[in-house]
């Protein structure tokens, strides 16, 4: 519990400055703990970045098993069923995996740059990720060519959504964002309707 208050606050901080203008004594203050106290938890900014991308991949575990027990309530073929599932249900379950992507993403050339270790990590949740995706859109999807494919749209989708919120000052609430984004992809699979065309 400590260590996830403590990598919690660090996040939030690392948002709002920056990882490389955020020290170990910050964070100790943001949470109420003297450095030394900060310590026998974490070694490093680095440390403390490491174990938030061990707690993203254990919440994207879960998702990923509540995904499979939600399908297994949809009808063969309900690929509209199946975005419901993916968007609405799913990949909007956690604040945590929201912030973590956000802090990921504006940080990932200073992550690459200064820690082969943990952009290997980063890149290995995508790829399960990837593999989870792949392996549910293919029984929804013959072409298993088109089921990677779509699988690639999916993730490029959201983390678009994730650019598109950290740049515009004024974005679109995220109920109308991510309508948009499943007629997108929707059209992957050529399901639009006149009208969402």
């Amino acid at each position: 519990m400590k260590k996830d208050l403590i990598a919690d606050a660090a996040a939030d901080l690392f948002l709002e400055k920056g990882v490389e203008n955020v020290t170990l004594a910050e964070i100790a203050s943001q949470v109420g703990y003297s450095k030394s106290s900060l310590y026998s938890y974490f070694k490093s900014r680095d440390d403390i970045i490491s174990y938030l991308v061990e707690l993203a991949d254990e919440e994207f575990q879960e998702i990923e098993s509540f995904i499979t027990e939600q399908l297994k309530k949809i009808e063969p073929g309900e690929s509209e069923s199946l975005f419901d599932v993916l968007f609405d249900e799913s990949f909007r379950k956690t604040y945590r995996n929201k912030k973590v992507a956000t802090l990921f993403h504006k940080n990932i050339g200073l992550i690459y740059q200064n820690n082969g270790e943990i952009f290997e990590k980063i890149m290995g949740i995508y790829e399960k990720r990837i593999k989870f995706l792949s392996g549910v859109l293919k029984e929804y999807i013959s072409d298993v060519k088109k089921a990677t494919l779509v699988s690639y749209l999916v993730m490029g989708v959201l983390h678009g959504m994730e650019h598109y919120k950290m740049m515009e000052e004024n974005s679109m609430e995220d109920e109308k964002a991510y309508q948009i984004m499943k007629i997108f992809l929707k059209s992957a699979l050529g399901e639009n309707t006149e009208e969402e065309k």
